[in-house]
């Protein structure tokens, strides 16, 4: 008889290059193919923790298309889902800062931005998945007009991950701001 720990084992082992797929789908904003990856999360039942990269990745399908309360119910599933930390709750929160952005209520979006990057978790994090965040965050702050703190977090960005291309386009974004 199979013990708990080795079904849960084949359980993230089935699930890994779906996570994968998943991501790359998300990462080319091919949503039309991720939704069916992310409904297939959302059905997992072994383990909650399971659930949320679809419940994520669900989120930020409705965030794309303009269904913001639906965004934002998903997001905060994610973050019910799992207690523990992990690369999603850094996503969730990003997202749900942005739609507290779009709500009108900066300080709120200041405050989730802050909150939902954790050192653990940055410390042990994939290029791609901290690079995205670290532009969520600096794009906002660009757009709250906290020029410089946007500039050090780009120019950080291109500092940690110099083949990614998210720091360079957050520092154009912000040179084309300042009109140069």
């Amino acid at each position: 008889m199979k013990s708990t720990r080795d079904s849960t084992t084949q359980l993230f082992e089935r699930n890994k290059l779906k996570d994968a797929l998943a991501y790359e789908y998300f990462q080319q904003r091919q949503y039309d193919k991720l939704k069916p990856l992310a409904n297939d999360f959302m059905q997992q039942t072994d383990l909650e923790m399971l659930r949320v990269p679809g419940a994520v990745f669900t989120g930020i399908i409705c965030f794309s298309r303009g269904e913001y309360a639906e965004a934002k119910k998903y997001m905060q599933a994610a973050l019910e889902f799992d207690p523990t930390e992990n690369p999603f709750d850094n996503y969730a929160g990003a997202y749900l800062a942005l739609l507290e952005e779009l709500a009108g209520r900066p300080d709120s979006a200041a405050v989730l931005f802050q909150t939902s990057k954790t050192d653990v978790w940055f410390a042990n994090a994939e290029i791609p998945i901290r690079s995205e965040y670290e532009f969520l965050h600096g794009s906002f702050l660009l757009r709250q007009e906290q020029k410089q703190a946007a500039f050090e977090k780009f120019t950080e960005l291109t500092n940690c991950f110099p083949k990614d291309y998210r720091g360079w386009y957050g520092l154009a974004l912000y040179h084309a701001q300042q009109g140069e």
